[in-house]
């Protein structure tokens, strides 16, 4: 095997992998945050105190699905366009 075919079929791999990857449900503030693509403190100063993001908190802990995080970043997306 040549190398250009090698890496073509490590590539193939490597996308049928990340595809079947399971998403995740759920996320914690901070694994929202990095999600979105900004800091913990920013993200709730921005979107969770102002109501922008739905998310449940028990007790402490904020919990946010990921099609909420979704809508989330579309509307950021439309808003910029």
């Amino acid at each position: 095997m040549d190398i250009q075919a090698t890496l073509n079929a490590l590539a193939e791999r490597v996308a049928r992998l990340e595809a079947a990857k399971p998403r995740k449900r759920a996320f914690n503030l901070q694994e929202a945050a990095r999600e979105v693509g900004m800091s913990t403190s920013k993200f709730r100063k921005q979107y969770v105190k102002t109501g922008k993001v739905k998310g449940t908190r028990d007790r402490r802990i904020w919990r946010f699905s990921d099609k909420a995080l979704e809508e989330l970043l579309t509307a950021e997306q439309a808003k910029s366009d």
